[in-house]
């Protein structure tokens, strides 16, 4: 049976580099995780966040937002969605959301 060895008491110069190298992993491990992130959003840009299908971009009254092909998901960004709720041309620019995804299941059938 093997004997297990006590962990020593690191003290001084190895507890630094113990520290230091731990350090060194983590911040390699962030990085890793950075482009793996950046990965996933690349492979899901111009797709749908509900169902996966293609984004078409529209614009209306200065607002520009992308719509599903598939579902109508409708995406903006929030300072638009601000603008829109703020300013006069909110019913405006719903209707010409509603004839985008009029245009897109038309489209699509």
């Amino acid at each position: 049976m093997a004997k297990t060895q006590r962990p020593e008491i690191l003290t001084g110069e190895k507890e630094y580099f113990f520290r230091r190298d731990l350090e060194l992993i983590q911040e390699i491990r962030n990085q890793e995780k950075s482009k793996q992130e950046a990965v996933h959003r690349a492979s899901h840009k111009g797709h749908c966040n509900r169902c996966g299908g293609s984004m078409h971009d529209w614009s209306a009254h200065g607002i520009v937002g992308s719509a599903c092909s598939s579902c109508s998901e409708v995406a903006i960004d929030l300072e638009a969605m601000r603008s829109m709720i703020q300013g006069r041309h909110g019913v405006e620019v719903l209707e010409a959301i509603d004839k985008v995804l009029i245009s897109l299941r038309s489209k699509s059938a």
